[in-house]
């Protein structure tokens, strides 16, 4: 996901848009923890996620609930335009008002949305503490096709998975009773128990992953036979606990220091800790996932790094000026691998204080 930057809340120079008397629904006007004066219509980078509304916050989620298997946060806290959102807290519903005189609504609390949107650094104290996103527009979910609005999300698994709708909504349908079968099953194995999820393509399953070549307990087994779309697999080489461990020492690059001297490994003038997003565990891969943010590492550490012992170049003179982030992404991962006993993989990530 991209979005463009914003480090300070937008300007309030430009009036706020005060819609007609006519399209004014008996509703209260919104009234979130973040809100914005709007100055223009929407800007930013498009976003698509759920609407999520908890009291006087409310969220765009990335993260499809069914998605077990990545366990990557992905919130953003809105901060919706004052003045063009009326809120209904009996159902949890937004009703937008845009320029040009149109309403559109409701958009519930669970449904698929896009928006328009910018962020951060900024970040929300009553609202979890979360990155908030700025958006002056949000559009709701629709069944068919629309320039401005997204699929509603048994439309557009349909789309991603190509299965039919009825199919799409039969397996919607299934997550929560899988959902809890997999808790269960976690419980029943959790010594094993390595990681779990669903596959979404032609051959629809959930799954649950189990450490070692044994076959899984006759209780899991049997718990597992009630269902015909879940399967239980064996054969990973590290059980989730073990990851878990393994998350724990790393503890996000704290007490990590990269060198940046070639000559000297042991310096602790840079914790990688300063560039680190934040890190998960992918129950797929079985493997830990860090996150890092390349423009964060002080050039003289990149080049010690690049000419050190995991680097990919001979010495500091070799290195060229301008060191791509995948080859220095790589070299940090060499280096934490060095330190873990687990598989590993260094991403890239936005680092936000």
């Amino acid at each position: 996901m991209a979005a463009a930057l914003r480090t300070t809340a937008p300007t309030t120079s430009v009036p706020a848009f005060v819609p007609h008397l006519d399209e004014i629904l008996p509703l209260p006007w919104a009234d979130f923890h973040e809100m914005h004066d709007p100055t223009q219509d929407s800007a930013g980078m498009e976003i698509t996620g759920r609407l999520e509304i908890e009291g006087r916050c409310a969220y765009i989620d990335f993260l499809a609930s069914y998605e077990t298997h990545l366990e990557e946060p992905k919130r953003l806290v809105l901060s919706l335009p004052r003045g063009r959102i009326q809120y209904d807290p009996r159902s949890n519903e937004l009703w937008v008002h845009r320029r040009g005189r149109e309403v559109d609504g409701p958009i519930a609390s669970g449904q698929r949305i896009s928006i328009g949107g910018s962020y951060g650094r900024l970040r929300s104290r009553p609202c979890g503490n979360e990155v908030i996103v700025f958006t002056d527009g949000i559009w709701g979910c629709r069944r068919w096709p629309s320039m401005s609005h997204p699929l509603c999300e048994i439309e557009e698994y349909a789309r991603l998975h190509r299965v039919q709708r009825d199919e799409a909504q039969r397996r919607f349908d299934l997550f929560p009773v899988l959902l809890l079968a997999l808790d269960e099953l976690r419980e029943i194995e959790d010594e094993r128990a390595a990681g779990w999820g669903f596959d979404h393509g032609l051959k629809f399953a959930a799954w649950l992953w189990l450490k070692g070549a044994d076959p899984p307990s006759e209780t899991a087994q049997a718990l597992a036979d009630e269902h015909d779309d879940l399967e239980i697999r064996i054969g990973a080489v590290f059980g989730y606990s073990e990851l878990l461990e393994a998350q724990a020492s790393f503890a996000d690059g704290q007490d990590m220091y990269l060198p940046s001297d070639v000559n000297d490994e042991k310096s602790e003038s840079f914790e990688l800790a300063d560039a680190v997003t934040q890190s998960w565990i992918d129950l797929r891969e079985n493997e830990l996932v860090v996150s890092v943010d390349p423009d964060r590492v002080p050039r003289r550490v990149a080049t010690a790094l690049s000419a050190g012992e995991y680097g990919s170049y001979p010495d500091i003179a070799s290195v060229p000026s301008s060191l791509p982030n995948d080859e220095l992404l790589a070299t940090i991962q060499r280096v934490v691998e060095h330190r873990l006993d687990v598989p590993l993989r260094v991403t890239r990530g936005l680092k936000v204080p």
